[in-house]
């Protein structure tokens, strides 16, 4: 039979455990309380109550490597979801909306993993039909244990490095985005020539 003292103090700590899972819940509302997009209000605050409550993003080149995996995601058309995280993500960056930032990014990556992980059963349906559902499932239980442990070995970058495809075509897909954005803008050299032009009529001037 468990000692009358020892019971209480396991009670006691299970009162103050829900009494803190309860602060970092109306926390997370607090922060959140504009952002629309928000989804795993109950993970969030487990999450962040385990880490202190110490901002997850403030690593630019974390952050930065993660956006570009939603950029692609966004640019691809499949999630109107996801294009809007990165939308509001990007926002909230450039207005030093920090603490914002960090709640959505985190709760996106929940988000994202779960996309990852239904890659393989749902690919077809979500890349080529009806897109990606808004409201995925947490990731599974493994992922979650995986994401934990990197936050806690300080290791949240190469966690999210994990995440992006390791195919070579991959690779050569983001080469060529980016220098087509390059040219994007730029004025492409336009031809002038006064009169009709015909099939076959010579140029006069074909370097004007």
């Amino acid at each position: 039979m468990q000692p009358l003292s020892s019971r209480a103090e396991l009670e006691e700590q299970f009162s103050e455990t829900l009494i803190q899972q309860k602060k970092a819940r109306q926390w997370i509302h607090e922060v959140a309380n504009n952002i629309n997009t928000i989804r795993y209000v109950d993970q969030l605050a487990d999450l962040y109550h385990a880490v202190g409550f110490v901002p997850l993003w403030q690593d630019s080149f974390t952050a930065n490597a993660f956006e570009q995996q939603l950029r692609m995601v966004a640019l691809s058309g499949v999630s109107k979801n996801f294009t809007q995280r990165y939308t509001q993500l990007k926002q909230y960056k450039n207005s030093n909306d920090w603490r914002q930032y960090d709640l959505l990014a985190t709760d996106t990556l929940f988000a994202y993993m779960s996309y990852v992980e239904g890659l393989p059963t749902q690919g077809k349906q979500w890349l080529f039909g009806s897109g990606v559902d808004a409201r995925l499932p947490l990731p599974s239980e493994s992922a979650m244990s995986g994401l934990y442990s990197a936050i806690e070995r300080d290791q949240l970058r190469h966690w999210v490095d994990r995440l992006q495809p390791s195919d070579e075509n991959y690779t050569q897909l983001l080469l060529a985005i980016e220098s087509l954005e390059q040219v994007a803008n730029k004025r492409w050299p336009v031809f002038y020539q006064r009169g009709i032009i015909r099939l076959g009529t010579r140029l006069k001037d074909p370097d004007a």
